[in-house]
């Protein structure tokens, strides 16, 4: 009798093992796998591309006349990397409206999104580009950029200059970017246009359109510098140029694939899309736009804790832009993952499914961690190599490189959150409270404290003696920003799970 009570306790703790190993399985689970996947590696696919065929024009500048032009170039990139968000405000409205509409079965209605969408579009890049031009002189100051400085490449004691183009600093940054600038407005365009794709679901061209126009600007890039040898200064207008294309080529994509019963664009402009558009964009654009200003300063901090420094020096900003660009190539993931995010849980908003909603949010998650950890591996592994290619100096990678990374590679795994919990909030209308959340952990982490270690701790480093007070400064600052991500992805998982947010979802 006990034998066989025996027994049969052992086969319901049997049970009971294989009903746990069959919840924990589906816990971990993406359920709606293929969908999510089909449409986020074609964006991914595009994102890499891009980047890739981008960083080539960074390893062209370092190779370029002893690296006299990297510094001030990856000033200027950081100046306009600042302000690159504008365009995303109505092309993250459109993008939401446009799948909230599709999950309503209102299609046709994509023509006045698009053509209202252009339009404030135009508007808001337009004012930018005004502003920044008028005040970049005093931004490209916090960059340590001088108006008596000729352009140059500090190594240990010994200053190198360009051995043709010798320019002033400033003058040339300011004429430079002047240019470079003028590209966010047709950017501007060509961001609707490609919202408009996605949510139609023709992806291949976007990602045809964004990489012809990239190696555009890669074969601009090279001939300025290496067969015509002319001046720098004329590589400003090779991303100018290439935008302009990609804008035409999205633009006669849109008119093939979304049907427009007239070509009366006064016909289509609706003041109701109009206000919709910008009231989701809005709250995106500040959040992105909170994250590059602090994203700026953080920078910042570095350039002020490392001017002095006895072992980087102008070193410093293009190490910086060295790792931060190779942690792009793993993050492009992650942002293809964020826009099949907002599109997938718009969509279900629309439908009336909100538990879909949840649900999708969920998935995109999960897939984002696993691809996340694979991604941000390999990455660490071409640390060494990559950085060798940007032409820095061998010491420097393991000293500074490695450690570096190492902070990026945890950074980016609560990242995961931020670009799909954060996304799955803003497609259902959930906007300004991550808003209030970001305004305090990004401001201290990522602005304040970089600001104060760069102003304060790396002189105090510099007066004992510290031989690597550059690389422990740089080290301290990325510390820093991990707690960004860190505290945010818990806010945000919270209030995820919580479902507070079904009192924003509607139909629009």
């Amino acid at each position: 009798m006990n034998e066989n009570l025996e027994l049969k306790n052992e086969a319901v703790d049997g049970s009971n093992d294989l009903v746990s190993r069959k919840s924990l399985r589906q816990k971990l689970k993406v359920h709606n796998f293929k969908d999510i996947m089909s449409i986020t590696v074609q964006i991914f696919l595009q994102l890499f591309l891009a980047l890739l065929i981008t960083q080539i024009n960074s390893f062209m500048f370092g190779w370029y006349d002893n690296r006299t032009y990297l510094s001030v170039i990856n000033k200027i990139t950081i100046f306009y990397t600042t302000f690159q968000f504008v365009p995303s405000l109505v092309a993250s409205g459109v993008l939401i409206v446009g799948n909230n509409l599709i999950g309503q079965g209102k299609t046709k209605d994509l023509p006045k999104i698009i053509v209202s969408g252009v339009l404030v579009n135009l508007f808001f890049t337009l004012l930018v580009v005004g502003i920044t031009n008028a005040l970049s002189k005093e931004f490209f100051h916090f960059l340590d950029i001088n108006n008596d400085d000729m352009i140059s490449y500090q190594t240990g004691a010994v200053t190198i200059y360009p051995s043709t183009y010798g320019a002033n600093e400033m003058s040339f940054a300011m004429k430079y970017y002047a240019v470079y600038s003028c590209q966010l407005i047709f950017l501007g365009i060509a961001q609707v246009f490609i919202a408009a794709l996605q949510s139609v679901k023709r992806q291949m061209h976007v990602n045809i359109g964004a990489i012809s126009s990239n190696i555009v600007d890669v074969i601009i890039v090279a001939l300025v510098l290496f067969v015509f040898k002319a001046d720098p200064f004329w590589c400003a207008f090779s991303i100018f140029i290439s935008t302009c294309l990609q804008m035409i080529y999205m633009g006669i994509m849109v008119g093939i694939f979304i049907k427009f019963e007239t070509k009366n664009v006064f016909h289509l402009l609706r003041w109701k899309y109009m206000l919709e558009i910008t009231k989701v964009g809005i709250p995106i654009t500040l959040e992105m736009g909170l994250w590059n200003f602090c994203n700026f300063a953080c920078q910042s901090g570095i350039t002020i804790g490392t001017g002095n420094s006895f072992d980087l020096s102008e070193s410093a900003v293009n190490i910086h832009r060295g790792v931060w660009s190779l942690s792009q190539y793993s993050s492009t993931f992650l942002q293809a993952m964020g826009t099949v995010t907002s599109m997938f849980v718009a969509k279900k908003v629309g439908e009336g499914n909100l538990e879909g909603a949840y649900q999708e949010g969920v998935n995109c998650w999960k897939l984002s961690i696993y691809a996340q950890t694979v991604l941000s591996t390999i990455m660490f592994a071409i640390v060494y190599p990559y950085l060798l290619a940007l032409n820095i100096e061998q010491s420097q990678i393991l000293v500074v490189g490695f450690p570096l990374y190492a902070f990026l590679f945890i950074k980016m795994l609560f990242d995961t959150v931020n670009l799909t919990l954060l996304r799955a909030h803003w497609a259902v209308g959930n906007l300004w409270f991550p808003l209030l959340v970001s305004i305090f952990t990004m401001g201290f982490f990522l602005a304040v404290l970089p600001i104060l270690i760069g102003k304060f701790v790396a002189p105090i480093l510099h007066r004992s003696g510290d031989l690597n007070d550059g690389a422990h400064t740089m080290m301290l600052i990325y510390g820093s920003i991990c707690f960004d991500p860190f505290i945010r992805s818990i806010v945000y998982t919270i209030t995820w799970h919580q479902k507070k947010w079904k009192k924003y979802a509607k139909k629009m």
